[in-house]
């Protein structure tokens, strides 16, 4: 597929950039924008599986 915005589609896993193309595909919006919303709903979608553990206390994790 072409890409004329140069925008770094081959740095996502084969599986987000497959549903990137096709979504461009089926709704011709912009790669740009079908990416950084995949990348939103990703980030949200995953928030809850990590730990953050602190610098200054390591007793503790903490939610994302």
């Amino acid at each position: 597929m072409a890409n004329p915005n140069n925008y770094p589609v081959n740095a996502f896993p084969k599986t987000l950039r497959h549903a990137i193309y096709a979504v461009h595909e089926d709704t011709q919006m912009p790669i740009e924008m079908i990416a950084s919303t995949l990348l939103a709903a990703s980030a949200l979608a995953l928030q809850p599986l990590i730990e953050i553990m602190s610098p200054f206390d390591n007793t503790k994790s903490e939610p994302c």
